[in-house]
């Protein structure tokens, strides 16, 4: 068994949603963060469990190049959002983003096993109110033009009384892949984001206590 590991690419988003206008975020390439930093240690807790990666198997020289697939955010999914479809931001309810991502890679036989893992944040707009909201986030994997894997979970995110965002997570394992002899880090290409089209979206209010 081969364990292959590369380094990890890291959305980091750089500005808050803004509650009145839910603006768009954007990121930037975190590849060359510093050892020991606090975007590393996240990196290695989210993906591994630990806060240090797994030992890297080196294949000996008559073994084909293996790579884990790059991974990033399909186009135009970086961000869901309730409500405002009348063109107004004050009739949003809230808004989901994406924060950070990362895969981890293994090979076994003549299939590559892949973890990816997703970190979002929600945020209330002026129509939202706290409670759990149920986020669609889709994972999946193109080989070339075709998909590959693709899956959308709807994720549970709760937002506490009296505040007004959330930060959720979601780890998908156990993704199987084909290889040949081609470097899975050259047939492949791993996609994450949100899915309107998984599943209405829910919400469940929290209920006030009221004294008798």
């Amino acid at each position: 068994m081969a364990v292959v590991t590369t380094g990890l690419r890291i959305l980091a988003l750089v500005a808050a949603v803004s509650v009145a206008g839910c603006s768009t975020l954007t990121g930037g390439d975190s590849d060359n963060e510093p050892a020991g930093s606090k975007a590393q240690f996240w990196r290695n807790t989210f993906v591994f469990g630990a806060s240090e990666p797994p030992p890297i198997v080196k294949p000996d020289e008559e073994s084909r190049r293996m790579s884990c697939p790059a991974i990033s955010i399909l186009d135009g999914t970086a961000a869901y959002r309730v409500g405002g479809n009348d063109g107004s931001n004050q009739s949003v309810s809230y808004q989901a983003s994406v924060v950070q991502y990362a895969r981890e890679c293994r090979v076994e036989g003549n299939t590559l096993y892949m973890r990816v893992g997703v970190e979002g944040r929600l945020l209330l707009g002026p129509q939202g109110k706290p409670g759990t909201f149920s986020i669609p986030v889709r994972i999946a994997v193109k080989d070339g033009d075709h998909a590959a894997y693709s899956t959308a979970t709807r994720v549970s995110v709760t937002v506490p009384a009296g505040e007004d965002q959330a930060s959720f997570s979601h780890v998908q394992d156990g993704i199987a892949l084909p290889i040949d002899a081609r470097d899975p880090g050259d047939r492949y290409q791993v996609l994450v984001g949100f899915d309107p089209s998984a599943g209405a979206p829910a919400h469940r209010a929290k209920r006030s206590r009221h004294r008798r």
